[in-house]
């Protein structure tokens, strides 16, 4: 099952159709379906890879797919072998239920990949129609998704800064509890502090004293995706901000 995928690859419903021509579908969606955590169906492939005993690794394959964000996370995709495998442990009524509508989702996938023979040449003319018209709608979903792909590499590329995430996880805050913030929380209290406006873009003397950047696509003249990322002077005076409002040493 290798090059299932093409990393950024658009993919639409339960199961999809990797590179090879294969019925497949991944671990996000299993998590999704399932209504479960992405890492916790994560973890339990990752076990079962690691038992030597089971010949599985043609059944699955790591990747990276693109969030909602169009930021790339890690994942699995997984044949119909991989799928029956790791719902197996998967269990209750409504487990049950997704199973159905997934093996269901599998066989309606194999027998749409069957070769179709047409008996005349009008038959032909329409498949080879409907082909056309398959290809041109993907061809749609990958150049709408495009934008989001390649803000997220405008991003990452970015070695001077680092997201509000990232930020959150670098600085390690506590708040009055001891429990560390994270990335909502930081930017609420940037938002009051008076640091970010109301989309958390930073106002822009922070920008020019050197604490934040800015990133953003623009097309047609439209800023369509913007993000805020931060500098490690911008780090600091956080840090150092946070800790008067705590009424902690900096």
């Amino acid at each position: 099952m290798n090059e299932l995928i093409k990393q950024n690859e658009i993919i639409t419903g339960v199961v999809f159709i990797s590179n090879d021509g294969k019925p497949v579908t991944s671990s996000a969606i299993v998590a999704q379906e399932f209504e479960k955590e992405h890492k916790n169906v994560l973890r339990d492939i990752r076990e079962m890879l690691q038992k030597d005993e089971l010949k599985i690794e043609q059944m699955f394959v790591e990747v990276e797919l693109p969030d909602s964000y169009g930021r790339l996370q890690p994942a699995f995709i997984m044949n119909r072998d991989g799928f029956s495998l790791l719902a197996m442990g998967f269990t209750g009524e409504k487990a049950l239920k997704f199973k159905l509508e997934f093996i269901e989702a599998f066989n309606k996938m194999e027998e749409k990949l069957k070769p179709q023979i047409p008996k005349s040449f009008g038959e032909a003319l329409l498949l080879a129609g409907q082909q056309q018209l398959q290809i041109e709608a993907q061809q749609k979903q990958i150049e709408e998704a495009k934008p989001k792909v390649d803000f997220y590499n405008t991003v990452t590329k970015n070695n001077k800064t680092v997201d509000m995430s990232e930020a959150a996880k670098l600085l390690k805050l506590k708040d009055e509890k001891g429990k560390i913030i994270g990335r909502n929380k930081l930017f609420k209290f940037l938002r009051d502090e008076g640091i970010l406006m109301k989309g958390n873009e930073p106002y822009q003397r922070f920008v020019e004293w050197g604490y934040f950047d800015v990133i953003e696509d623009i097309k047609d003249g439209k800023r369509i995706f913007v993000q805020t990322t931060v500098f490690q002077k911008g780090l600091d005076a956080i840090r150092k901000l946070y800790n008067k409002k705590l009424g902690k040493c900096s």
